[in-house]
């Protein structure tokens, strides 16, 4: 079958997106006919030819909130976009017709719900017999989503894991079998879904970057993905209830994929795009002696959690193998609140592999969360204060508001937070998504953003840390 996997703003357009690249990848090898579209990244360069600053900003994480509800989405984004929907809009209808696409598969995440839906009403408005089909992260089975599908919108949803559930999916399509038995899949006759096994990550495919052009985005860099899931359940994290279990790739295949592409792009620069890549410290090892043994002059990068057990010779394997910057989940310098959070670290562990990275020429960048439930001024003094002690180590800061994203333990469980609630049991939010507050009002959004101006004032004491956020220009 002809099939087109569409990515809608708003994601990442650090480098090329690996989750359609993925299924794409699987649904060629099944001798299927699939095409590409990143109109994430087009409508983001388009702004920028456009120079449209205010749409451009759009792109920034500083307004990733203004995505997470219809509310936000509505007042705040789509009047900006408008015109850029409608003219993509028009760009992917024109190119269903031109292809003769069977199915279409759209990318849903958190931050592109709302537009992913727009564009299937439109769509199928146009195409009443386009099949079509929902996966990614955020296509879980809400009423939101399910309305889509009983209305006939939607033909089928893949909401975790779909490498494998999309081949058997457009396979049954093509003979003209049901799919509402298909492990991974739901379809509007479905009586029971039943959730796929999570798939061994040595099967996963060596992807390649025809559909893409490196150039256009903003890193010159090759994504790759050593591991799936997480060690840890954050509980201001939704990242567990996708993936599932946590599961490495063998450091073999990891090399073998590295070498090829790097051959193949001639680009040395990899960004792993696991939620850690430290979550198998003997895996991690392996490929870092594997790398530094082939004097492939390879540079990488990736997400890592704070750990005893990445000591000063561990990370100066990593350095001699091509390391070149690690961010970390810092999140808060208060250990009570690391707590809360339930991240398992210790602020010492963080000390001492940000004063290890920096000796060894690693850069340090970390992610900070500021007004986490229960966050009290003390707290968020702790955390101005170990800021600074670790200033002098680090490159790049990220600092947000705490935000409740849906699926994570504080969202689902609020009362446990003192998080104020509606009537109904729901979370009362004042505005908008990130304007929810306790219950003794003592952390609300006009707290958080002070606070965080402070933290970022801080940071700027070290005019050598490049703090987001900031607008990325364009090279």
């Amino acid at each position: 079958m002809k099939v087109c996997l569409v990515l809608l703003p708003q994601w990442d357009t650090q480098s090329p997106p690996l989750g359609i690249n993925y299924v794409g990848k699987a649904l060629r090898e099944a001798n299927h006919s699939v095409s590409l579209l990143d109109y994430n990244n087009e409508m983001r360069l388009r702004a920028n030819q456009l120079n449209d600053i205010e749409a451009i900003s759009l792109w920034d994480d500083t307004h990733l909130a203004y995505w997470f509800t219809q509310e936000s989405y509505n007042s705040r984004v789509f009047p900006v976009l408008r015109n850029l929907f409608a003219e993509f809009e028009h760009k992917l209808i024109a190119y269903i017709e031109k292809h003769n696409i069977e199915v279409l598969g759209f990318s849903m995440f958190y931050t592109n719900r709302f537009v992913s839906l727009d564009f299937i009403k439109r769509i199928k408005k146009e195409f009443p017999q386009l099949l079509v089909v929902l996966g990614g992260p955020s296509a879980s089975l809400t009423q939101e989503i399910l309305k889509f599908l009983y209305a006939g919108l939607i033909d089928a949803i893949i909401p975790n894991e779909g490498d494998q559930s999309i081949v058997d999916l457009i396979d049954a399509w093509e003979s003209g079998k049901p799919i509402d038995s298909i492990a991974g899949v739901r379809g509007r006759e479905t009586k029971r879904f039943q959730p796929r096994p999570a798939m061994d990550m040595n099967e996963l495919p060596i992807i390649d970057y025809v559909d893409f052009n490196f150039e256009e985005y903003q890193e010159i860099q090759i994504p790759i993905m050593m591991s799936r899931g997480c060690v840890a359940k954050c509980t201001f994290c939704d990242e567990p209830g996708y993936w599932g279990k946590f599961r490495f790739r063998k450091p073999e295949g990891i090399l073998n994929e590295m070498k090829l592409n790097a051959e193949k792009y001639g680009i040395k620069d990899f960004e792993f795009m696991d939620s850690l890549i430290n979550g198998h410290i003997r895996y991690l090892k392996e490929l870092a002696s594997l790398l530094r043994d082939e004097k492939l002059d390879l540079a990488f990068g990736g997400n890592a959690r704070v750990s005893n057990k990445m000591d000063y010779e561990f990370l100066k394997l990593l350095k001699e193998a091509g390391c070149s910057h690690l961010v970390f989940g810092m999140e808060s310098g208060s250990q009570a609140i690391l707590d809360l959070m339930k991240k398992n670290i210790k602020t010492e562990w963080a000390y001492e592999n940000f004063k290890n990275c920096f000796e060894l020429g690693i850069e340090v960048h970390i992610n900070l969360i500021v007004g986490f439930p229960g966050e009290t001024e003390k707290d968020f003094q702790e955390t101005i204060k170990f800021v600074r002690s670790v200033q002098k180590y680090l490159k790049r800061t990220f600092v947000m508001n705490m935000e409740l994203l849906p699926g994570t333990d504080v969202f689902m469980n609020p009362q446990k937070y003192d998080i104020k609630l509606n009537d109904d049991g729901s979370i009362f939010f004042d505005s908008y998504v990130d304007s929810w507050i306790n219950k003794d009002g003592l952390n609300n959004l006009d707290i958080r953003l002070k606070r965080r101006s402070q933290l970022q004032q801080v940071i700027a004491e070290n005019p050598n840390i490049i703090n987001y956020p900031l607008y990325l220009n364009e090279k």
